[in-house]
């Protein structure tokens, strides 16, 4: 494989993985518990932040939303260098150890897999990208 073919290997994979998260976020909320719903009316009942009256529940989905374009954007960008041959290496190395940084958060403070496999897989495309590139 050649680190173009790589590169939009990873690119593939962050956009699913942006597009999942995004859809989770605004469409997964159907099959919420008791608990799950009393604790997000409590989110959304504290207001704070400088006047802004914008709520825990608010910052939650936005921070969450934000997440999912920054997945996108990923993929964007190893599609747009995935033609560059060695130039991409500094761009690769550094979203290389961005995701290894996301696995380990996710892995320590989420309880889910998944998105670890996804930040694991880019960051192989992305290491392989590099080492023949």
């Amino acid at each position: 494989m050649t680190s173009s073919i790589l590169l939009r290997v990873a690119a593939v994979l962050a956009v699913v993985q942006g597009l999942a998260h995004g859809s989770i976020i605004l469409f997964g909320g159907a099959n919420r518990s008791a608990d799950e719903s009393g604790v997000i009316a409590v989110m959304k009942s504290h207001l704070f932040g400088a006047g802004a009256g914008r709520s825990y529940w608010d910052y939650y989905i936005g921070y969450a939303l934000f997440a999912a374009l920054t997945c996108i954007l990923e993929g964007v960008l190893f599609w747009a260098v995935s033609g560059t041959g060695r130039q991409m290496r500094p761009v690769a190395l550094v979203f290389l150890a961005g995701n290894l940084g996301y696995a380990a958060l996710v892995g320590r403070y989420f309880p889910l897999r998944l998105p670890i496999v996804f930040d694991l897989a880019i960051a192989v495309c992305l290491g392989l990208a590099v080492l023949w590139g």
